[in-house]
C-alpha cells in the first residue's frame, strides 16, 4: 500500500513524521483537574459529616448527653403458663347442635315444576296408504 505525499524534499524529511502539535505548548492534563475536583468534593463531604457529628454531640438533649442510655431487655418470665384449673372455663350450651333441624318446615320459593306433556304420535306414513290403495 502506498500513499502519494507529493514531492519529498530530503531536508524536510523529518517534518513528514513529526506530529502537528509538537510546536504548541504543553497543556496540563485533565487528570490533574479531575483529581483536584474529586479531592475537593470528598473533603466537603467529610467536613459535612464531621460538622453533623459534632453538632449532634453538643446539642443532644436528655439521657443521650449524660450517657444514661436506657437498656431494653426481654421479659424473663415464661411465655406459656399452665393454668390453675386445667379443665378450662365452662362454655354454656355445648350440648346443643346448631345445625340440627328442629322444625320440618320447607320453604317453597318457586311453584312446582310442570308435568311434561305426552309425546305426539307421528301421522301414518303415506307408503302404507299407497300400498293399501294399489291392491
Amino acid at each position: 500500500m502506498t500513499y502519494h505525499l507529493g514531492p519529498i524534499d530530503p531536508d524536510r524529511h523529518t517534518e513528514l513524521f513529526a506530529d502537528a502539535g509538537d510546536g504548541e505548548p504543553q497543556r496540563r492534563p485533565r487528570r490533574v483537574l479531575a483529581t483536584v475536583l474529586t479531592l475537593l468534593v470528598m473533603g466537603l463531604f467529610s467536613g459535612g459529616l464531621w460538622f453533623a457529628y459534632v453538632h449532634q454531640v453538643r446539642h443532644a438533649g436528655g439521657e443521650a448527653a449524660n450517657g444514661d442510655v436506657p437498656l431494653i431487655r426481654a421479659d424473663e418470665r415464661p411465655t406459656k403458663v399452665k393454668p390453675e384449673q386445667p379443665g378450662g372455663m365452662e362454655v354454656p350450651d355445648r350440648d346443643k347442635l346448631i345445625y340440627n333441624p328442629t322444625r320440618t318446615v320447607v320453604e317453597h320459593l318457586l311453584p312446582p315444576p310442570e308435568k311434561p306433556m305426552a309425546r305426539p304420535t307421528s301421522p301414518p306414513a303415506q307408503t302404507d296408504a299407497v300400498e293399501a290403495g294399489s291392491c
